[in-house]
């Protein structure tokens, strides 16, 4: 039975590693664009999040499309500050104090640490000729032309669809 166990999970290794393959020498996984526009989706608490975002290097903002409750609500992130803005009703707070949990801030959080030079492991899935870049509890899929497919922070996972990068 022990020996039914071993190769079981040695063929599982065989098939996983076949289908997700180490970059050959030298090459590296496309780097995330420092400044683009899409639109992202994920789930939180149970309810569907859609939101534009343009990022412009450092600087991400979230115009949220549903749910309906919070549609139009901007969110920005910027220099350690997070502003929202709905309906004529703004406020700031510090970045280091939003919830741990918090939807868009994982989000920011593990792009950052993804666009980082150092401590990212790459790989390419030749079935869904997708890229992987991974530190940490981030990974981001990407496309050979650098867009973004997925970004997974922790339990969150985000699609992102209509990207555009920007010069």
């Amino acid at each position: 039975m022990k020996k039914l166990h071993i190769l079981a999970a040695a063929a599982l290794l065989i098939f996983l590693s076949s289908c997700q393959a180490s970059l050959p020498d030298g090459a590296r996984a496309p780097e995330i664009p420092e400044s683009f526009s899409a639109t992202v989706s994920t789930q939180a608490d149970g309810m569907n999040i859609i939101a534009a975002v343009v990022k412009e290097n450092d600087k991400y903002i979230f115009t949220v499309h549903e749910p309906d409750g919070l549609s139009g609500t901007v969110i920005s992130f910027e220099g350690g500050q997070v502003r929202t803005e709905y309906s004529q009703v703004s406020f700031s707070v510090p970045e280091a104090e939003l919830p741990r949990d918090f939807p868009l801030g994982m989000l920011v959080s593990g792009l950052g640490a993804l666009s980082a030079d150092s401590g990212i492991h790459s790989s390419y899935d030749e079935e869904t000729e997708i890229y992987v870049r991974r530190t940490g509890p981030y990974s981001a899929s990407l496309r050979e032309d650098g867009s973004l497919s997925s970004v997974s922070a922790s339990d969150n996972t985000y699609i992102f669809s209509d990207f555009v990068a920007k010069s």
